[in-house]
C-alpha cells in the first residue's frame, strides 16, 4: 500500500516533540488541540512526531450510537521559533486512516481486563446514530490526506508558561481527516523539575463540520505530569478531558488517561497512551523528539 509505504518512511525519517495530548476517541481527534510542552527560549526548532492510534469503541443509549473501530498512523510535522516575543510555531499532520495491525493483540488484552468493545463487526469505519435528529453517518474505507494546521504563540515566566493555539481547517472534514471549523484553545502550565501541570480551555470559533450532529461546546483539558523516581529516564502523566460535545454518552462524559514516558536526549520521547474508561479502550502509542537549530529572531 502506497500511503503505508510513505508513513513508514517518515516514521524512520522522524521524531518528536511530545505534545501532551491523549487521543481518546476518534470522533474528536480531529478537533482537539495539544496542550503543548514548554516552549523554546531561544534558537529554534524542527518538531516532527509519529504516532499509531488504535480505536476500538463502542457506546450506545436513548440517544442513539457511535461505533469506530480503525487505526490511524500519523505524522506531524511543525517548526517553532523563539522571539523577544515568546515563541510561535506552526505543525500539520498527515494521516492515514485504515484497518491496522494492532487489533489481534489488543483484542486479547482488553478481553483479559474485561473492557468492553464493540459488539458489531469489524467494519474499519466511524460510523454513528443520533436518535434525536434522525443523523445517521458512516466514514469507512482507507484514508489519507492532511489533517487541520496548528498555529501558536507561547510565552515564558518561570516557572509558568502559557500557549495560544489556533485551529485552521485544512483537513478534509467529509473524510473525518479535518473538524471542519475554526477553534482556538488557551493553555497554562507549571514546571517543576519533578511535576508539571496543566491547564487549556478550547473553544469553537466557528460551526464544526464533525461535531454537527453532536451540539458543539467548550471543552477543557487537565494534565499531571510525574517525573519517575531514582533518576529514571520518564514520566507518568495523567490527563483529564471533558468532551466537546454535548450528545454522545461515553463519548460525551469526562474521559480520563493515563500516558507512560520514557526519555532519550539521542532517542526522543517514547510513550504509551491507554484511556481507561469502560466504553472507551483507545490505545495509541507514539515516537517524539524535538531538533534545536541554531537560529535566532530577535
Amino acid at each position: 500500500m502506497p500511503y503505508l509505504l510513505i508513513l513508514c518512511c517518515c516514521l524512520f525519517l522522524s521524531t518528536a516533540n511530545a505534545q501532551s495530548r491523549s487521543a481518546w476517541s476518534a470522533i474528536w481527534d480531529p478537533y482537539l488541540l495539544p496542550i503543548g510542552t514548554a516552549p523554546i527560549t531561544t534558537g529554534c526548532s524542527l518538531d516532527t512526531g509519529f504516532r499509531i492510534a488504535n480505536y476500538l469503541s463502542y457506546n450506545q443509549g436513548t440517544w442513539g450510537n457511535i461505533n469506530t473501530d480503525l487505526e490511524t498512523w500519523q505524522l506531524r510535522v511543525g517548526a517553532s521559533i523563539a522571539t523577544d516575543y515568546g515563541e510561535f510555531s506552526a505543525s500539520i499532520p498527515l494521516t492515514l486512516a485504515w484497518t491496522g495491525i494492532l487489533d489481534p493483540v489488543l483484542n486479547l488484552v482488553h478481553r483479559v481486563l474485561n473492557v468492553g468493545v464493540s459488539p458489531e463487526p469489524a467494519l474499519d469505519e466511524i460510523r454513528y446514530t443520533i436518535n434525536a435528529g434522525g443523523n445517521t453517518r458512516s466514514i469507512s474505507g482507507t484514508r489519507f490526506g492532511i489533517g487541520d494546521a496548528n498555529l501558536s504563540w507561547a510565552y515564558t515566566l518561570e516557572p509558568v508558561w502559557t500557549r495560544i493555539t489556533l485551529g485552521i481547517p485544512t483537513g478534509d472534514s467529509t473524510r473525518w481527516l479535518g473538524a471542519g471549523g475554526w477553534r482556538i484553545q488557551f493553555a497554562i502550565a507549571l514546571e517543576q523539575p519533578l511535576y508539571s501541570l496543566a491547564f487549556a480551555v478550547l473553544i469553537p470559533l466557528s460551526k464544526i463540520a464533525i461535531l454537527e450532529d453532536f451540539q458543539q461546546q467548550i471543552s477543557l483539558q487537565a494534565l499531571l505530569r510525574w517525573q519517575l523516581p531514582w533518576e529514571l529516564p520518564g514520566s507518568l502523566e495523567f490527563l483529564a478531558s471533558t468532551s466537546p460535545a454535548q450528545i454522545g454518552g461515553q463519548f460525551a462524559a469526562l474521559t480520563i488517561a493515563i500516558r507512560i514516558l520514557w526519555q532519550n536526549d539521542s532517542i526522543g520521547t517514547i510513550s504509551f497512551n491507554e484511556d481507561f474508561m469502560p466504553t472507551l479502550p483507545d490505545v495509541v502509542l507514539a515516537w517524539d523528539k524535538r531538533f534545536l537549530l541554531p537560529c535566532e529572531l530577535r
